[in-house]
């Protein structure tokens, strides 16, 4: 099953949790590399409408647009019933991940690494068969592949001291870079848009 058919089914499955969708929920403004995070008080009210706590976790709302060969193929941006992602955040040496992803064993999502006040961010997706790989030129196929942004923004509530038990809650954009897909059908190039909520607190280690 490729990550499409997964986000289709995570779709359908998390009808949950309706959220507001204001101008400032939109995808505006340029994206940076590796930049510092942002702090913005006022995407509180955004985080709390498109989050919530989980029986295992916690989830927040993941929005993704699928280009296939240049072409917008799957867009869930617009829709009026949200699909959440699980997300769980730990500590690792100097580094603080964010993790947020749908589906079990299949899983797609991102992984966004906070360092003091800066951050790194990639898209990840996986399928029970090997059908993936990051260059045109590469001859072998992988099962899971995690794709680095050509350009990423991250904003946060305020800034967290990334202690065991703190929260840490905002919005991640991003773009990644271009990435194949092999099927019956032959090659595709896909490359995604992601925009997704959090508000997570750090745990002792990586679940």
């Amino acid at each position: 099953m490729s990550w499409v058919s997964g986000l289709c089914v995570g779709f359908v499955l998390t009808v949950a949790c309706g959220s507001a969708r204001s101008q400032e929920d939109r995808h505006d403004g340029p994206l940076s590399l590796e930049d510092e995070v942002g702090i913005d008080p006022g995407v509180e009210s955004s985080v709390e409408a498109n989050t919530r706590s989980a029986s295992d976790g916690a989830e927040g709302r993941m929005d993704v647009e699928l280009f296939q060969d240049d072409s917008s193929t799957f867009s869930s941006f617009d829709g009026e019933k949200p699909m959440m992602a699980m997300t769980r955040c730990w500590p690792h040496g100097d580094t603080t991940t964010v993790l947020g992803f749908i589906g079990m064993f299949a899983k797609s999502g991102y992984r966004l690494d906070l360092v003091k006040n800066r951050f790194h961010v990639s898209y990840f997706t996986g399928s029970d068969v090997e059908m993936y790989k990051l260059n045109k030129a590469d001859s072998a196929l992988s099962m899971g592949i995690e794709v680095p942004a050509v350009g990423a923004k991250v904003v946060l509530t305020k800034m967290p001291e990334f202690h065991i038990g703190d929260e840490i809650a905002g919005r991640v954009d991003l773009l990644s870079e271009d990435f194949y897909e092999v099927g019956n059908r032959g090659e595709t190039k896909n490359r995604i848009r992601l925009k997704a909520y959090f508000k997570v607190t750090v745990s002792p280690k990586d679940p």
